[in-house]
């Protein structure tokens, strides 16, 4: 079986990067051998990182919206004329029965090639579909379009949708989903908006975030006591829209002001280590060492606090976040790092995916969200969270193994509606 997977970000996003991870990893549980390419925003800076997975790594139009220079409305002509041309050939192709025209460019020519020779389309995991970044989900519905019109089944696997501020990209969104083969939301949170589009019941499932299936081997059940020595706390932080404040710059002053009281208590109550991660370090100015360095010079305190500036793989993070005693998460993804390391949490929800995964988990006690976030609230949870770690920990084994079994049925969906399905003699699934 050939898959493409679409609408991925970059591996500078390691929550992107994980999604991606597990999603390779579920499929090839359920289909071994299966043949995978993925469509990205970065290529040149993935496919090193993807070849250890055997992927092949494609570019498309979309960088020429968001990576290229010049005014908006210039770049948005040149990614309309790539992007009819790539439909253009898709259609032929699927018509005619003919191969992808060597007139087309060639990054062109490679995405209309992968597309096309695909037996399967994953729209990847994640929280696009919706409009709190303006018109920027176009590119998303754009990709799965592409499919649609190459007559490849789509399956959108782990996704949170909505909230919409625009009715018609709401429509527009709804209008692609009807059409996808199947759709497969992480949380429950995503239902209101859901319902509202008109999915076929049969097509709409309640699936899992698909990096949970980067728990492959599962690591041994974490012992709950705190260990000998300095409590040791894992934070990530962010920069944030906040797109319902009217001040925009002072809500996020007030969130970093939370995270410093809080911080600063554990530093002052508990003696703490203080490890700030990189959880996302671009593309561009969506880097979170950026805030990070800002909230470490504010606590005045170097010989306990540490920003760690690497571009680290998902594995090594979970690996870090497991050498924690918590981890105080606005990154929705560092939480379920946080969740595969066995490692109590708590989380900063900016959007309904971190408060509805965390509810999932049955830790949704353990949120504050981003709008409301102040350092005694943060303070009242953490202390809580010390004191229940033995609860919290013995949750997190039990949840975690089901959240797998989850994202393994969910990958199953793929095999079922793929073209071309997978020899059956061939096929392990691994799914409870």
């Amino acid at each position: 079986m050939r898959a493409i997977i679409l609408n991925t970000y970059s591996w500078l996003n390691k929550g992107d990067a994980a999604i991606v991870l597990g999603t390779v990893q579920a499929v090839r549980a359920v289909v071994p051998g299966a043949a995978i390419a993925v469509v990205s925003l970065t290529p040149e800076l993935d496919r090193p990182h993807y070849a250890a997975e055997n992927l092949d790594v494609v570019a498309g139009p979309f960088e020429l919206f968001y990576a290229a220079r010049g005014p908006a409305w210039a770049r948005a002509g040149r990614f309309a004329g790539a992007y009819l041309a790539l439909l253009g050939a898709l259609l032929a192709g699927r018509l005619s029965r003919r191969p992808i025209p060597r007139r087309l460019p060639a990054g062109l020519r490679d995405l209309a090639q992968a597309i096309a020779e695909a037996d399967v389309a994953i729209s990847c995991g994640g929280g696009f579909w919706q409009d709190s970044w303006g018109p920027g989900v176009l590119i998303h519905v754009a990709q799965v379009l592409a499919a649609l019109v190459a007559g490849v089944p789509v399956v959108c696997l782990g996704q949170s949708v909505g909230p919409f501020r625009s009715p018609r990209l709401r429509a527009l969104v709804g209008q692609v989903l009807r059409r996808a083969d199947a759709v497969v939301i992480r949380e429950s949170e995503s239902l209101a908006t859901i319902q509202t589009m008109r999915i076929a019941p049969e097509r709409l499932h309640l699936g899992t975030d698909m990096a949970f299936a980067l728990d492959r081997e599962g690591p041994a059940h974490r012992v709950a006591a705190l260990r000998a020595g300095r409590l040791r706390v894992g934070v990530t932080a962010r920069t944030w829209s906040f797109p319902h404040s009217l001040d925009r710059q002072a809500a996020q002053r007030h969130y970093e002001d939370a995270l410093v009281e809080a911080l600063k208590h554990l530093l002052a109550v508990h003696d703490a280590e203080i490890v700030f991660l990189p959880q996302v370090i671009g593309p561009g100015a969506d880097d979170d060492r950026l805030v990070e360095r800002r909230l470490a010079a504010r606590l005045q305190r170097p010989e306990r606090v540490q920003v760690l500036e690497d571009n680290l793989a998902p594995s090594e993070l979970i690996r870090l976040i497991g050498g924690m005693d918590m981890l105080l998460a606005t990154r929705f993804h560092s939480a379920i790092f946080a969740m595969l390391a066995r490692v109590p949490v708590v989380a900063i929800a900016y959007e309904h995916k971190t408060t509805g995964i965390m509810r999932r988990m049955e830790l949704g006690q353990w949120i504050v969200p981003i709008e409301t976030v102040s350092g005694p609230r943060l303070i009242e949870l953490i202390e809580a969270l010390l004191a229940q770690r033995e609860m919290v920990v013995a949750t997190l084994n039990v949840r975690v193994a089901q959240e797998r079994a989850q994202a393994l049925a969910s990958a199953a969906i793929c095999r079922r509606v793929a073209r071309r399905p997978a020899v059956v003699g061939q096929e392990t699934v691994v799914v409870e």
